[in-house]
């Protein structure tokens, strides 16, 4: 989560501002994602490669899961 900390922050907002910017977010997405997604949201923000790793194989579609954890590894600079 430190590279979305660093983006929120480089257009003016504070270190704390920035920080409740990204908590409300977080919140936010966890609150309209469907599970696994919103349990393994933590991970996933901070570039987790298990996290990212686990998301897909719990997902149904076999090689287009895998797929997009690629791209969200790629997405995240994982």
């Amino acid at each position: 989560m430190d590279g979305l900390l660093q983006r929120l922050k480089a257009t003016g907002l504070d270190d704390e501002k920035a920080g409740a910017v990204l908590e409300t977010v977080k919140a936010f997405l966890q609150e309209k994602m469907p599970e696994p997604i919103a349990s393994k949201l933590d991970g996933i923000l901070s570039g987790d490669a298990a996290s990212l790793a686990s998301l897909t194989e719990s997902l149904p579609g076999g090689d287009t899961a895998k797929g997009l954890g690629g791209k969200l590894k790629g997405m995240l600079g994982s």
